[in-house]
């Protein structure tokens, strides 16, 4: 027995030491001790230690590459008790044949089961952490990885070899088809993820040993978050764990959409409260304004249970008991409050309300009363913002951890008209719900008397529900005066449609009185100017202005010519006669009201006295024809603005008599100066006159980095420029180049600080915009002043300033994403934003890429693509367990997308982190440099199982096949991942290798894309080889051979003699 023990020992130590990566499943022999381990350990050393590195194996692998345990780095243990009993070498001689003949006999075909238990016990372990208590329940989130260690003693029963023993797995552990090697004793494990099984078969006779195996495995439940995992074995234990997944500790469930609230609320759905708690419902205020409640139900309390994903179980439901189980101890409308003294952990809460909210009155609120239309004016009234949100009505429920906006309602419309046509209107009395008591009125009024028509009432209820308003209020029309009379106290919508007057050739004027404001006061909803067929309207606020719109400018109240055509009296032949003076061409508006468009259904002509409108199609609608004027260029001295003229009109159609009138050009918008400014744009030549000689100056601030863009914006570049739209933007899709006709001479003048830009004699329009140099930071605003002459102000210099500013943006964006087929697998892209070619550059950025969470994940570096730029723009480097993308002497200038996968060692929670530096970046904040993708829960127990994979490194060697140690360098390969379809390129280097740190296994193609010339490589490796990466290290050597120059051989003669050898070198030589 002692040395029957001795080569087990030496077995497990020969294992350790050419296996340094095997599974953790270790053995310890109990009986006897071994003397003779020093000895054996030096020669192994010494073996060890000798062995070259290179040639290298002609395939892959080594036995580090058996199914294992773990998925990180391993090491395998063996040791033995000492003993003073020393066996000497014919003893040891002697037990090793005993124990060859032993093991060379055959094992029997069918496995024998072991009963005895031989299962000491299990134990669970937090990754790299320390048992689990088992006085304690855990809070793990679900899927946390875990160590489970299974330690087995054999006793003195020896079994023979093929006997298995089979132990059942405990529950809420997660299993992956896996097996492995125990070192040492001879034998194999395995997991059965289908029975939830682990068995031992022992392939030797084994006695008076003891073992473990450690699994890495992840705790798990799919609904009940309190679990106990029973341990097997002799010394059985129990752990208690109380799970959770990350969920929204509050829900809201809406049984029907109302004015308030009618619903039921889930608190606590996370699990985390306890004790004494007090649960809330909060509704903001509204400024100047009562708001009051209806109680349709009491509030309600209710406990459900709840499962791991924070969804209760309706079948749990219990009321709660109020005064016993809890006290409502506040039920107002701005709070409820319910408190419960002794909180299950495990339970949800919900509070049940079904909660009417109307509005009693206004003390304060917003009237709006503005020229909505040409000829109408139209008001409104509404209620204070919130601080809610959105600045509405926001109910928020709260605990002591979290609060949550679970609804929010728009409250703040009371009352207002929107107009449908001249003289017909539709008019919102009541735009949210709204109390009206017995015996108030609503009066609508119109104040010159003409009478009210045809109102359409309709009427919504709390529930949106339609209502017959004669069910609640008197209703009477007396002429002018519309009165409704409550006969019940409601809360209600109220709104009025195809509400008509007729303007009896006056102005309609309609007032509204509500019990909400107040008695005694009404507010003015409209009031509509009465016009003839053909008039013009604003006859004294016509426009001018330097550009070519086609408009009325940015203002109201502009003149236009009304027409009021219906299809019942459609204007027909109108005609529009405009007297305008040569320095003013009259604007010709390509489209009236989406109905006529400009060269189909009318004309703008200009005359030798002006210009004329005509309309060939009748006009069927009521319609505003603008009538604005645009500056002509060089028609004035550049030393005179642009006068006010009064212009006449004349108006005429078929059937109507001609009404002669004039307009007045008193709105004229927009500076006529030579150098004006704008946010970060100086305009030059606005009224694009011509120059004999024209140039800006601009000064810089003293250590400002700046770029500019020159436009050309004359009227024959860009359509519909105007004073006030100018700055906008419109035209930055086309900047000028330097051979662009009148593109002008720059030069800087380090001294001043200054750029002058010399168009020379031109009579373009142009648009300088300046630009911060790096867009990236958003730095104190500079300011840029521009000097030139100006010819009203007797060629004197005027100056204008710019201001130049940043708004710093985002520059990264990332994704990640499981892979379907491999389990412990996911993809993240991340690409770059607002990168380009002007004031967005990064200078040689480093691109640091992280895996996160609790999966010990690491980047798999042959999966890493960059797309966007020249591969070699840049390098990687290896850190900890990611990744950094280097980029040396190269500008991004585009966007850029990165590519690559993650291999997690165990199951749980995984997200990845890229951050992004430059010196580009200096002043960027560090939040902005980094982003971060949505954590993926992965779901896998490690081992060889299928859909798990590894990293793994490895290491490719071409050499001449006829000498390995002859290799040969510059040989292009192509490796493509089988399942991944990621296609990488490499070169081996002067010692004929190439090497990966970190590359996943599994199925592979290689294929040669270019050898040496003098050399030649098998068919199979140009139409691609299939290759396997196993776990560790692989050493894959590709052979090569010496190609012949047949084209420079020489001949020789020689005699052969029967019986000789004969060789091609004695009569060919190259």
């Amino acid at each position: 027995m002692k040395k029957k023990t001795f080569s087990f020992v030496m077995l497990s130590i020969l294992l350790a030491q050419n296996f340094g990566f095997a599974a953790n499943a270790y053995a310890v022999t109990t009986t006897e001790a071994q003397t003779e381990t020093t000895d054996t350990a030096k020669k192994e050393a010494e073996l060890s230690n000798s062995t070259p590195s290179l040639p290298l194996a002609t395939t892959t692998t080594s036995e580090m590459n058996q199914p294992t345990a773990t998925t990180e780095s391993q090491t395998t243990e063996a040791s033995t008790t000492a003993s003073s009993d020393a066996a000497t070498p014919s003893e040891q001689q002697t037990t090793e044949d005993k124990d060859t003949s032993l093991n060379e006999k055959a094992l029997p075909d069918v496995q024998a089961p072991i009963t005895d238990e031989l299962l000491d016990s299990m134990s669970l372990a937090p990754i790299g952490g320390t048992e689990y208590s088992q006085t304690e329940v855990h809070r793990e989130l679900n899927t946390t990885p875990v160590t489970a260690t299974f330690q087995f003693a054999v006793g003195n029963t020896g079994y023979a070899p093929g006997s298995v023993y089979t132990v059942q797995l405990p529950e809420h552990l997660g299993y992956s088809t896996v097996s492995g090697e125990v070192t040492g004793i001879g034998a194999t494990w395995a997991v059965d993820a289908a029975t939830k099984t682990l068995s031992i078969t022992f392939n030797q006779r084994v006695s008076d040993t003891s073992f473990k195996v450690e699994l890495k495995s992840y705790l798990t439940t799919e609904a009940e978050p309190l679990v106990k995992i029973e341990t097997p074995g002799k010394n059985k234990k129990t752990y208690s764990f109380d799970l959770y997944e990350q969920v929204e500790p509050i829900q809201y469930n809406e049984r029907t959409r109302t004015t308030g609230l009618d619903g039921e609320i889930f608190y606590n759905l996370d699990r985390t409260l306890t004790g004494n708690q007090t649960l809330e419902l909060l509704t903001t205020e509204t400024p100047g304004a009562v708001f009051g409640k209806q109680d349709n139900l009491e509030p309600q309390v209710f406990s459900y249970d709840v499962d791991i994903n924070g969804q209760i179980l309706p079948e749990t439901q219990t009321l709660l008991t109020p005064g016993k189980d809890y006290t409502l101890s506040d039920n107002s409308l701005g709070r409820i409050a319910v408190t419960v003294p002794n909180m299950n952990q495990q339970k949800a809460y919900s509070l049940s309300i079904n909660r009417t909210i109307y509005l009693e009155s206004a003390s304060d609120y917003n009237y709006l009363y503005s020229q909505q239309y040409p000829t109408t004016k139209i008001g409104s009234i509404s209620l204070k913002s919130t601080t809610g949100t959105k600045q509405t009505t926001d109910f928020t429920a709260k605990t002591s951890q979290t609060s949550k906006v679970i609804a929010d309602r728009e409250m703040r419309s009371m009352s207002y008209i929107s107009f449908q046509s001249k003289g017909k209107y539709y008019v919102t009395i009541y735009g949210t719900l709204t109390e009206t008591k017995v015996g108030q009125q609503i009066v609508l009024e119109s104040t010159n008397g003409q009478e009210i028509k045809n109102p359409k009432f309709t009427a919504y209820g709390p529930l949106y529900e339609n209502v017959k308003l004669e069910d609640y209020f008197d209703i009477k029309t007396e002429g002018g005066k519309l009165t409704l009379t409550a006969t019940k106290d409601s809360y209600l919508r109220i709104n009025i449609s195809d509400l008509t007057m007729d303007f009896d050739k006056k102005d309609i004027n309609l007032s509204l009185s509500t019990p909400v404001i107040g008695p005694n006061k009404a507010i003015q909803l409209v009031s509509d100017q009465y016009i003839e067929p053909i008039s013009v309207v604003n006859p004294l606020n016509a426009e001018t202005a330097w550009g070519n719109y086609d408009q009325n400018g940015a203002y109201s109240s502009r003149t236009t010519v009304s027409v009021m055509g219906s299809k019942e009296t459609p204007i027909q032949n109108l005609e529009i006669k405009v007297k305008h003076p040569n320095y003013l061409s009259l604007r010709a508006t390509k489209e009236i009201y989406f109905y006529y468009k400009l060269g189909t259904d009318y004309t703008v002509t200009p005359t030798s006295d002006g210009s004329v409108i005509k309309f060939t199609t009748p006009i069927t609608n009521e319609i505003q024809i603008p009538i604005g004027f645009n500056y002509v260029p060089d028609s004035l001295p550049k030393d005179k603005s642009i006068p006010v003229d009064t212009i006449p009109i004349t108006m005429s159609a078929e059937g109507l008599t001609p009404v002669d009138t004039t307009v007045t050009t008193n709105s004229k918008r927009g500076s006529e100066r030579t150098l004006q400014s704008s946010k970060n744009q100086f305009l030059v030549n606005a009224r694009n006159d011509s120059f004999d000689s024209l140039s800006v100056r601009t000064k810089i601030p003293a250590g400002a980095d700046v770029l500019f863009d020159i436009y050309d914006v004359s009227n024959d570049q860009v359509d519909s420029i105007y004073p006030q739209y100018w700055d906008r933007g419109y035209y930055f899709d086309k900047p000028m180049s330097p051979d662009s006709p009148g593109y002008p001479t720059i030069t800087f003048d380090e001294n001043t600080n200054s750029y002058t830009f010399d168009f020379g004699k031109t009579n373009k329009r142009y648009i300088i915009e300046y630009k911060n140099a790096n867009g990236w930071i958003d730095v104190p605003t500079l300011y840029i002043t521009g000097t030139a002459k100006e010819p009203q102000s007797n060629n004197n210099e005027g100056s204008a300033s710019v201001s130049v500013q940043n708004e710093a943006l985002d520059i990264l964006s990332a994704t990640q994403a499981a892979n379907p087929t491999l389990k412990n697998v996911t993809k993240t892209t991340v690409t770059t934003k607002n990168i380009d070619n002007k004031t967005h550059r990064v200078k040689n950025p480093t691109i640091e890429l992280t895996p996160k969470g609790t999966t010990n994940a690491q980047i798999d570096l042959n999966s890493i693509t960059v797309k966007g730029v020249p591969e070699d723009a840049y390098s990687l480097e290896k850190t900890t367990n990611g990744a950094k993308i280097i980029f040396k002497d190269y500008t991004l200038t585009e966007n850029i997308t990165i590519e690559y996968n993650t291999v997690s060692a165990n199951a749980g929670q995984i997200y990845t982190e890229t951050t992004i530096d430059s010196e580009t970046l200096d002043q960027m904040s560090a939040s902005k440099k980094k982003v971060t993708t949505a954590p993926i829960t992965l779901k896998f127990s490690e081992g060889d199982a299928e859909g798990i994979v590894y990293l793994a490194t490895a290491t490719f060697y071409t050499h001449n096949i006829e000498d390995e140690n002859q290799a040969i360098a510059k040989v292009s390969f192509e490796l493509i991942d089988n399942v991944t379809h990621t296609a990488t390129e490499f070169t081996t280097d002067e010692k004929g290798q190439y090497s990966f740190d970190a590359i996943m296994t599994g199925d592979y193609t290689l294929r040669v894309t270019n050898v040496p010339q003098e050399y030649s490589v098998d068919e199979e490796y140009l139409t691609g080889k299939a290759i396997k990466l196993v776990k560790g290290d692989n050493q894959l050597k590709i052979p090569l051979t010496k190609t012949i120059d047949h084209s420079r051989l020489q001949v020789k003669d020689s005699t052969i003699y029967v019986g000789d050898s004969w060789k091609p070198e004695e009569n060919f030589v190259s």
